[in-house]
C-alpha cells in the first residue's frame, strides 16, 4: 500500500507535468513568458535574486503563483481545518510543484531539453549552482524539508504516551 508521503510525491510530479505542458503550449520555443503579452514585468530585485535565481517576475508567473497557492489551500478550505501540520504540507507542496513544473518543462519542452539546460541557451536563469539553476536546490531542500516535517508531525501526533501507574505515582 502506498504512503500518504509517495502519493503526495507522485501527484506532485504529475501535476508539475501538466503545468509544463500549458506552459510549453503558451510559450512555444521562448523561455520565462519572453513571448508572452505580460502586462508587467519586473527584471531585478533582491528577492527574485534569492529565490528565482535572478529570473524576472512576470504577470504570468506571479498569477500563476498566486493560483498555485490558494489550490494547495483548498483541501483545508474544503476541510474546514487548518493547522501548522496542514500548512507545512501545503507549503512543502507548493515549493516542489513550482521546481516539478520547471524541470518538467525543461525535459519536455522540443526547444530546449536538459541538454539546453546551460547559462547560454538559459539566459533568462542568472544564477547557477552546480551546473543547475540555484533556485532548484533551495526549493528541492526547502519544499523537502516542509513536507518532511509535516509528515513527522503527523506520526508523532498520532503517537499517544504510555501511562503507567509509576508514571502517575509522585517520586520518593
Amino acid at each position: 500500500m502506498a504512503t500518504p508521503a509517495l502519493i503526495l510525491s507522485g501527484t506532485i510530479a504529475l501535476l508539475g507535468f501538466v503545468l509544463a505542458m500549458v506552459e510549453i503550449q503558451a510559450m512555444g520555443i521562448h523561455g520565462w513568458a519572453a513571448s508572452l503579452p505580460t502586462t508587467w514585468r519586473i527584471e531585478t530585485h533582491v528577492v527574485l535574486d534569492w529565490c528565482c535565481a535572478g529570473r524576472p517576475l512576470t504577470a504570468w508567473h506571479a498569477w500563476l503563483l498566486g493560483f498555485l497557492v490558494i489550490m494547495v489551500h483548498l483541501p483545508a478550505a474544503l476541510l474546514g481545518a487548518w493547522s501548522v501540520k496542514l500548512e507545512a504540507r501545503a507549503l512543502g507542496t507548493l515549493v516542489l510543484l513550482w521546481l516539478a513544473r520547471d524541470v518538467w518543462w525543461f525535459a519536455l519542452n522540443p526547444a530546449f531539453g536538459f541538454s539546453a539546460l546551460t547559462p547560454e541557451r538559459a539566459t533568462w536563469i542568472k544564477q547557477w549552482f552546480l551546473h543547475l539553476p540555484a533556485d532548484w536546490w533551495l526549493h528541492a531542500a526547502v519544499g523537502g524539508l516542509l513536507l518532511w516535517w509535516s509528515f513527522r508531525l503527523h506520526v508523532r501526533a498520532t503517537t499517544t504516551p504510555v501511562v503507567t501507574e509509576e508514571a502517575l505515582s509522585p517520586p520518593r
